[in-house]
């Protein structure tokens, strides 16, 4: 209900969002690929490393930490089926690379580096990607805060390089598109490893 609903509202005010220019799109998706990757290296390091919550120590607050509790849509096969399993698992992914790309893309970027740039004058005049040290700590730091703090270094590796990335490219579109192809290959690679804590 919830990819649908805000789904259609995003879809409703389309003609109110401005993803150009459109460069950077490449851009974002090779910074896609990095940002993910960096954010799942821990988890991947800590199975293949051997460790165990007990012999992890201080490493869990750098995202080293079993990653095997959360959406598991294989539990819906006993009950809806194989179609219940592709019905969540398609949903999830929609949500992830769709919905939450657009939506938080149009918030913390679009919006809030503008707001706080000029909180009390037309923000909205503000070019997009224009970055200023306020906007990258305040918004990098609540992109963070919004994450569990298994994900912490992830979200602020990330959360930086998309900053870079709005700031670099001056488009929208290049952030929703690194945003999409980082939120498509964790879900791969949850699906792939077991890993379903990570989404």
């Amino acid at each position: 209900m919830q990819t649908l609903i805000v789904g259609a509202i995003l879809c409703f005010f389309w003609k109110n969002y401005s993803f150009r220019p459109s460069k950077g799109i490449f851009l974002g998706v090779i910074l896609g690929v990095i940002g993910i990757a960096l954010w799942i290296l821990p988890s991947y390091l800590y199975d293949a490393l051997g460790y165990t919550e007990e012999t992890v120590g201080g490493l869990k607050y750098f995202g080293f930490a079993p990653r095997d509790d959360g959406f598991d849509p294989s539990v819906l096969i006993p009950e809806f089926g194989v179609a219940g399993y592709w019905g969540a698992t398609i949903f999830r992914f929609l949500r992830a690379v769709v919905v939450v790309a657009l939506v938080e893309e149009l918030f913390w970027r679009g919006f809030l580096m503008r707001f706080l740039i000029n909180p009390n004058g037309n923000y909205w005049k503000v070019p997009f990607g224009k970055p200023r040290l306020l906007s990258y700590l305040v918004i990098t730091a609540s992109f963070v805060l919004i994450h569990q703090p298994v994900d912490y270094l992830g979200a602020l590796l990330f959360g930086s390089l998309m900053y870079w990335l709005a700031y670099r490219t001056k488009s929208l579109a290049a952030c929703v598109v690194m945003h999409g192809v980082a939120n498509l290959l964790m879900g791969i690679y949850a699906l792939q490893f077991g890993e379903f804590g990570l989404w």
